[in-house]
C-alpha cells in the first residue's frame, strides 16, 4: 500500500501579484519515491494550491487505480472540507451553514467528482513543517512551482514590448495551457512506476 502526502503553497499571498505552487508525491512502505508532480499558478490564494494538490492526487490515484492508504494534507481546510463539510455542501447546493456560496466552490465540486463512493483509503492532517519526510518532500514540490510561475512572471515582466499592458493576464493564460498540456501527461509515470503497476 501507498502513502500520498499533497501541499500547496503561496508566495505573497493575499497581495496583488503572488505565485503558487502544490505538489503532490507518493511513497511505498519504506519511503521510497513513486511519484511525484508539481504544477504552478500566478494571482491565486494558498487555500487554491492546497485544493489543487488534493485534487490532482486523486485524479492520479483513479486514473491508474493505485492501492493508497491515506492521503495526507497539512491544510485544515482541506481535511476538514472532505471529511466534514463536502457532503452537506453537496445536499445544500454548494451553500454554506450561512447560506452563502461555498468558497472555490469549482475546486471543491471537481474534488467531490473524484472520491470514490467507496474510499479504499483515508484522506488525514499531516502536522507541516514538523520533518515529515513526506509532507517535507510535498512541500519541496509546491516551492518548486512557485518558483517556476514567479520566474515566468519575471521573465515577461523584463520584456514589456513582447506582452504590453496585458502581461499578467497573458502569463496567466500561458501557465492555464501549460497546465492542459500536464493534464495530458501526468499520467506518464516514472519507470518505476510503471514496472510497478504495468
Amino acid at each position: 500500500m501507498y502513502t500520498v502526502y499533497t501541499d500547496g503553497a503561496c508566495r505573497n499571498n493575499q497581495e496583488e501579484n503572488n505565485f503558487g505552487g502544490w505538489g503532490v508525491v507518493m511513497l511505498d512502505e519504506e519511503d521510497n519515491i513513486i511519484y511525484q508532480d508539481y504544477g504552478s499558478a500566478v494571482n491565486t490564494t494558498n487555500n487554491i494550491m492546497e485544493l489543487k494538490a488534493m485534487l490532482e492526487a486523486l485524479k492520479m490515484i483513479n486514473s491508474n487505480n493505485v492501492p493508497v492508504k491515506v492521503v495526507y494534507s497539512d491544510s485544515a481546510y482541506v481535511v476538514n472540507g472532505v471529511n466534514e463539510w463536502l457532503p452537506n455542501w453537496n445536499m445544500r447546493g454548494w451553500v454554506n451553514s450561512k447560506k452563502q456560496p461555498v468558497k472555490n466552490k469549482e475546486y471543491w465540486q471537481m474534488i467531490n467528482e473524484e472520491l470514490p463512493d467507496f474510499a479504499t483509503f483515508t484522506i488525514e492532517k499531516v502536522k507541516g513543517h514538523s520533518g515529515n519526510f513526506g509532507n517535507d518532500l510535498a512541500d519541496d514540490l509546491a516551492n518548486q512551482g512557485a518558483d517556476l510561475a514567479e520566474e515566468n512572471f519575471k521573465r515577461i515582466q523584463e520584456k514589456p514590448n513582447i506582452l504590453g499592458n496585458r502581461k499578467l493576464n497573458k502569463l496567466s493564460k500561458v501557465l492555464k495551457e501549460k497546465e492542459k498540456e500536464h493534464d495530458k501527461d501526468w499520467w506518464k509515470l516514472s519507470s518505476n512506476w510503471e514496472s510497478t503497476f504495468c
